[in-house]
């Protein structure tokens, strides 16, 4: 998911929420779902994508 900043609307209709961006990008799920403000992953790093 993107930025809460970037979210034009959020719809849940029949137990499907479906989030669409400013960029018309759209996210659907019938999954419980939390939307945080300033939230702030501090595991969040790249995945190393290689074979040894």
């Amino acid at each position: 998911m993107k930025s809460l900043n970037n979210i034009e609307k959020i719809e849940v209709i029949g137990g499907k929420t479906t989030i669409t961006y400013v960029d018309g990008t759209k996210y659907s799920t019938k999954d419980d779902i939390t939307l945080t403000a300033n939230y702030r992953n501090e595991n969040d790093h790249p995945i190393i994508d290689h074979c040894i």
